[in-house]
């Protein structure tokens, strides 16, 4: 008979896996034909998950990492942590975003020459899968609901006593004294953005993306081909997309030599999911017992699957009204 937990947590890079165990309360890991998986408790709560860490980045291996793990327990839910770069002006480093849709902007893209002939440049093409509309209304009124000492005041003041005076000092203008979080489009690919221009080329073709990372694509197509259970996406800020990167993620404070920013946004990330999954009014998917395929035509940009929709985000005129993305925080 198989584990059941309450959450599946995937975590990307040591360093995360590292900041959340800050948060979460881990036990010894599990090892199970060369899988590790690691199990942990929510404080405060009586929820039960299981960790994997890709030691890595990109889609495939989220994907990967994703689809075992749902094949070697029964779960709840899925859930994905870790850093992001923002896309968008309301969003500084140390803050939140949970994606109401996650949106892997290269697929399918297309590669054509330059018009001057001296360079190539990007057709975009795109698939969209947009978050269970329980779990995106959830989070858009988490703010709202009652505080009894793990609410989203709570939250945010633990997030500002672990920023620390020395990380506070470094770039004052980049970050608040109390972090916020946004509920919005994730973009996602194998690209980490480091440029100011491939951040705009980001925007230009969904101004309502409001970040970027590396995975939860992947993750969001197991949860899809399985079919029973729903993924969160939570991402703290850590850079700008920009060329900011580099240094952002050389800052050291509080003991660590770098990435003070990472640690502290993923700190963030973790200790938000957990307070999100720990409310009484989260709402948790009921049991499935899988789902058949869809069938979809080119008329169609988006299928339905178990709370997760599918589909093409170049939406034709046709089907614009089918809200293929979620909100966010357009700049206009």
């Amino acid at each position: 008979m198989r584990e059941s937990y309450d959450v599946g947590l995937i975590i990307p890079l040591r360093e995360e896996f590292d900041a959340a165990r800050g948060i979460l309360e881990f036990g010894s890991p599990i090892q199970e034909h060369g899988f590790f998986l690691h199990p942990f408790s929510v404080p405060g709560s009586s929820l039960r998950g299981v960790a994997t860490v890709l030691f890595g980045m990109g889609q495939a291996k989220s994907a990967v990492a994703a689809t075992r793990l749902l094949a070697s327990v029964d779960l709840r839910l899925l859930a994905l942590v870790g850093i992001a770069g923002s896309l968008s002006p309301g969003l500084i480093l140390g803050d939140v975003v949970i994606a109401s849709s996650v949106d892997e902007y290269m697929h399918g893209a297309k590669a054509s020459p330059e018009l001057a002939g001296e360079g190539v440049e990007f057709e975009a093409g795109g698939i969209a899968w947009q978050a269970s509309p329980a779990i995106v209304s959830h989070a858009s009124n988490f703010r709202y609901l009652p505080d009894e000492g793990s609410g989203f005041a709570t939250w945010r003041e633990q997030a500002r006593q672990r920023r620390g005076l020395a990380l506070a000092a470094g770039v004052p203008e980049l970050a608040s004294d109390s972090p916020d979080y946004h509920v919005g489009a994730i973009a996602t690919g194998d690209i980490v953005s480091a440029a100011a221009s491939f951040a705009r080329w980001l925007r230009h073709h969904n101004r309502f993306r409001v970040a970027i990372e590396m995975e939860a694509g992947g993750a969001a197509h197991a949860v899809y081909q399985d079919g029973r259970t729903d993924l969160i996406v939570v991402r703290g800020i850590s850079d700008f997309a920009d060329e900011r990167k580099t240094e952002l993620d050389g800052t050291s404070a509080s003991g660590a030599s770098t990435g003070a920013w990472r640690r502290y946004a993923t700190e963030n990330a973790v200790a938000l999911l957990s307070a999100l999954i720990a409310s009484p009014s989260f709402p948790w998917p009921r049991a499935r017992q899988g789902a058949s395929s869809p069938e979809a035509s080119s008329s169609s940009s988006t299928v339905t699957l178990q709370g997760w929709a599918y589909g093409n985000s170049q939406v034709n005129q046709a089907a614009r009204d089918l809200h293929v993305y979620g909100g966010g925080l357009p700049d206009d």
